[in-house]
Formats: C-alpha cells, sequence, structure tokens
C-alpha cells in the first residue's frame, strides 16, 4: 500500500503537465501496484508494437523475461528474434513505464487496459498529437505465464 503511494505521488507531480486524467493515474498506479505485489519477476509473454515502423517490431513475440530482464525472444512460429526485433521488445516493468508520465513532447493522450488478475498491461495506447504525422504507438501484451526463476 505505502509502494502504491509513493508511486502514485511521484506519478501524480510528473502528471501535472500531461493529459492523463487523475482517474487514470490512479488506474495506472493501481494496477502497476497489483502487478509488483505477485511477485513475478520470471515469465513468458506474447507481446506486439503498433507503429510506423518495421515489421519485425509489429509482429506478436513470444518474450522471456528473468529476474525483471529479457533473456529471449521468438516469433510465434518458434524463430528467434535478435537485432530490432529484439531490442524493441519491452518487460511488463518497461510497459508501465511507458504509460507513466512524464510523455514525450509528441504524446497527446494516453490509453490502456490491464489484465483483471495479474494486473499487466494489456494496451497501452500512446496517442500523438494531431499536428505531428505519423506519431502513435500502441503496446499489447497477452498470454503472460510465470515460469520458476
Amino acid at each position: 500500500m505505502i509502494r502504491g503511494l509513493v508511486i502514485y505521488a511521484t506519478v501524480s507531480v510528473a502528471a501535472c503537465s500531461n493529459s492523463i486524467a487523475p482517474v487514470e493515474l490512479r488506474q495506472l498506479v493501481e494496477a502497476e501496484s497489483h502487478w509488483k505485489s505477485r511477485g513475478i519477476r520470471s515469465y513468458t509473454f506474447e507481446m506486439r508494437t503498433s507503429c510506423f515502423c518495421p515489421q519485425e517490431i509489429t509482429e506478436w513475440a513470444v518474450v522471456e523475461v528473468r529476474a525483471g530482464q529479457i533473456v529471449a525472444a521468438r516469433s510465434l512460429t518458434g524463430t528467434p528474434l535478435t537485432g530490432i526485433s529484439l531490442e524493441s521488445r519491452k518487460t511488463v516493468d518497461e510497459l508501465f513505464d511507458a504509460a507513466k508520465p512524464p510523455y514525450q513532447e509528441w504524446i497527446g493522450d494516453v490509453e490502456f487496459d490491464f489484465h483483471d488478475d495479474l494486473g499487466y498491461p494489456l494496451r497501452i495506447n500512446l496517442i500523438g498529437k494531431p499536428n505531428i504525422a505519423d506519431a502513435g504507438t500502441l503496446y499489447e501484451a497477452r498470454n503472460l505465464v510465470a515460469i520458476s526463476p
């Protein structure tokens, strides 16, 4: 609970100049606190990034995380990812960081959804400001399975 309040206070100060509403901020803090309370540091999950990016980034991939760090990723067909295909993947903690203010200058709004049971982000939509071409990024995650460390 205290950790959640500290996160909420920190993010609240940062949000003053950004477009995230207090209700959304509370949802973000609560989901992150719920995720952290689960204590899951090693897991696999599927994720992708939708953006004006190469196909290697936008395809679904299975990401393996051990002790909070990405150790491998592969396509849904089993092909190991390397280079930008691997480097563009995020952990759950990194997904939470992407949803928090302060935002990059091009972001006009943020929308998100979280897994009901585990609390991890299912969708983080960074919506670009209307006057910025090709802006916006959508992170999606699914099928998280905890693994033994």
